[in-house]
């Protein structure tokens, strides 16, 4: 029939031993659009405010995979701070995890109930370890830290290992609660730091830098 449809094609890459387990990493998207006898075949050209620079490529993959979406519009807005609920939904995404309704948070989580818009989001990456609770709110519309991002990416892909870091902003081992997870991101060179020395672990993260740091956490896993 004719009318506008959409191909999306992926790719899981990984080791032989592990491509039950593993992660889809490409991905590719076109737009088909048929009437009568002709049909023509576009390829995803990408959100129309992302223009060329570190980010491109992985915000691309990523939307191609399916793990972001970007606006109605047309944009993606990789400049914005990525908020809590919408890192998680990345995140889920890009582990290829199913919400789970019988998922739920703590009775003692007060901002939100169960049956509000992203509960189920919530309930789902913080079962999983993905998030965590703080003076009794999830704070779902609060903007993710490079910190909390460190926890969201060790914990979804399930990486393993730490490097002596030289990071004078992340305290101890002992004192930071993300230490450990700061130190796996950086083993993998998922993350080198704002700065040779400073990992900023309380910067706000942006839409783009975090499709970056997902892209990159995925391509590690398939390693």
């Amino acid at each position: 029939a004719d009318g506008t449809y959409k191909l999306k094609i992926t790719f899981n890459e990984a080791r032989h031993d592990r491509l039950k387990s593993g992660f889809v990493t490409r991905g590719k998207m076109y737009t088909i659009v048929k009437k009568g006898n002709n049909s023509t075949i576009k390829p995803f050209a990408g959100f129309k405010d992302v223009g060329q620079g570190s980010h491109l490529k992985n915000i691309n993959n990523a939307a191609e995979i399916g793990i972001i979406t970007g606006y109605e519009n047309g944009t993606f807005k990789p400049g914005a701070s990525v908020s809590r609920i919408n890192a998680m939904m990345m995140m889920l995404r890009a582990m290829g995890v199913q919400l789970s309704a019988s998922a739920a948070l703590p009775a003692t989580v007060t901002d939100i109930k169960k049956g509000a818009y992203g509960y189920d989001v919530l309930a789902t990456a913080y079962t999983r370890g993905l998030i965590n609770i703080q003076d009794n709110k999830i704070n779902a519309n609060g903007v993710m830290k490079r910190g909390e991002m460190a926890q969201a990416l060790v914990k979804g892909f399930g990486l393993q290992g730490t490097a002596d870091m030289k990071f004078t902003d992340i305290g101890k081992p002992d004192t930071y609660a993300q230490y450990k997870n700061i130190s796996t991101l950086y083993h993998h060179r998922i993350t080198t730091g704002t700065t040779a020395s400073l990992f900023a672990p309380y910067d706000n993260v942006t839409r783009a830098q975090f499709a970056t740091f997902i892209m990159r956490a995925l391509e590690n896993t398939s390693k």
